[in-house]
């Protein structure tokens, strides 16, 4: 049986990303005290870079120790993220996005955090000290995002939105998420919170890509975003949404009936 580790760093990749061995990098300076694992998992929908990628998977291995995994025509943020998972040994685990955007410095802050207590700790840019660099729409809308989930709901970590978190094992374990896109991270942060586990934050700087183009599609993700929202009234509804009398499941999904279907 394979000895767990401190920390396991799941990376998903759709088809190629020209900076992945520079994020790889940048997490084995920032992490050389700790006990570190890197899955990768390369979704390839585009037949011509599989050969980019298997050369990629050589040179990441040799120098970084990196362990990967290619999926053929299955694509999906969440769906590489449970998929690296079930393969980490990790006693916490880190999504890590491989262009550069995530503030990887921070990561001992975080292990920091677990070990005083916390079951989920993100990485948040909206709180004292947190920023983003480059001002995109879908960072404004991530923000308002952040922003509704504080002010309808209990759950706190000071950036909901964000991918980038550190969470204990039993709690994606106890979740089970089912995420297959960019919303696993709100799904695991909210159900998380509904199910009594202890969420903390850290402040981070978020910066937008340099290279490549980003596959998030604000649109496409509203649906599974909106999902979580109505989940984290329904179980854990704030004050004033009590106050108002909306705090009952109910009232929520008659709200939200026509334009979301709820998860709960």
């Amino acid at each position: 049986m394979t000895k767990p580790c401190e920390l396991s760093l799941l990376i998903p990749v759709l088809n190629y990303e020209e900076t992945l061995a520079q994020t790889v990098r940048g997490l084995r300076d920032a992490l050389q005290a700790h006990d570190v694992e890197i899955w990768i998992v390369f979704d390839i929908t585009k037949p011509e870079v599989k050969d980019k990628v298997e050369e990629q998977r050589v040179v990441l291995t040799d120098l970084f120790g990196v362990r990967s995994v290619v999926r053929h025509d299955v694509r999906g943020f969440g769906s590489a993220l449970r998929y690296a998972a079930t393969q980490a040994t990790g006693r916490t685990l880190v999504p890590i996005m491989a262009d550069l955007s995530d503030d990887v410095a921070v990561i001992p802050d975080m292990l920091a955090k677990v070990e005083e207590g916390a079951d989920i700790v993100a990485g948040a840019r909206y709180v004292k000290g947190g920023q983003t660099v480059g001002n995109t729409m879908k960072q404004r809308v991530s923000r308002f995002y952040s922003w509704l989930m504080k002010v309808l709901s209990e759950v706190r970590c000071g950036d909901v939105s964000n991918s980038f978190k550190m969470y204990r094992r039993e709690v994606w374990e106890a979740v089970q998420p089912t995420s297959d896109s960019f919303d696993l991270s709100v799904e695991l942060a909210v159900r998380g919170a509904a199910l009594g586990y202890e969420l903390d934050f850290v402040a981070a700087t978020w910066t937008n890509r340099q290279a490549g183009s980003s596959n998030f599609n604000t649109l496409a993700e509203l649906r599974g975003y909106g999902r979580w929202l109505v989940y984290a009234m329904v179980h854990m509804p704030s004050k004033l949404l009590i106050v108002l009398g909306l705090g009952t499941p109910l009232l929520v999904r008659r709200l939200f009936r026509s334009s979301i279907a709820v998860a709960v």
